[in-house]
C-alpha cells in the first residue's frame, strides 16, 4: 500500500513539473491563452499530490506506532526506500523547475508594472494614490 502511495506520488509530481516546463515555454512564447489553458489541471495535481501525501504521512505514522523502538529505516523495505529516494529526487527537480519559473513570473510581472506606470503615473496625494490623466508619451523612433 505505501508503495502504491509512493508511485501515485512521484507520477504526480512528474505531471507537475511536465505542465510547469509547458507553461515557462508558453511565457517564452508570450502565447497567453495555452498558458492558462493548464491552470485548473495544475491545480488538481496539486491537490492530488497533498492527498496523497498526507495518506502517506498516515501510513508512516502506522508503521511508526506499530514499531516504535525501531529506526524507521528498519521498518520500510529496500523498494520503499528506493520510491522515496526517487521522490525527494522529484520533489527537488519541482523546486528547481518552480524557482526558473517564479524568475520568469517576476521578470514579466515587473515589466507590466514599468509600463503602466508610464502609461498611468500615480502621484501621492496625502494619503491617497491618484493617478494622473495627463501622461506623456517618449517614444524613440
Amino acid at each position: 500500500m505505501l508503495n502504491t502511495q509512493i508511485r501515485q506520488g512521484i507520477e504526480t509530481i512528474v505531471m507537475i513539473v511536465s505542465i510547469t516546463r509547458e507553461e515557462i515555454n508558453q511565457m517564452k512564447q508570450a502565447n497567453s491563452k495555452m498558458l492558462f489553458a493548464n491552470t485548473v489541471k495544475k491545480n488538481n495535481l496539486i491537490n492530488t499530490f497533498y492527498t496523497r501525501k498526507i495518506a502517506i504521512d498516515n501510513q508512516i505514522s502506522n508503521i511508526k506506532k506499530d514499531n516504535p523502538d525501531m529506526d524507521m529505516k528498519d521498518c520500510l523495505s529496500e523498494e520503499e526506500i528506493n520510491l522515496f529516494t526517487k521522490l525527494e529526487e522529484n520533489l527537488t527537480e519541482l523546486k528547481e523547475i518552480n524557482r526558473v519559473y517564479k524568475k520568469i513570473v517576476s521578470g514579466i510581472s515587473e515589466f507590466y508594472l514599468s509600463m503602466l506606470e508610464k502609461l498611468l503615473p500615480n502621484q501621492m496625494n496625502g494619503y491617497h494614490n491618484t493617478t494622473s490623466l495627463q501622461t506623456t508619451f517618449n517614444v524613440s523612433i
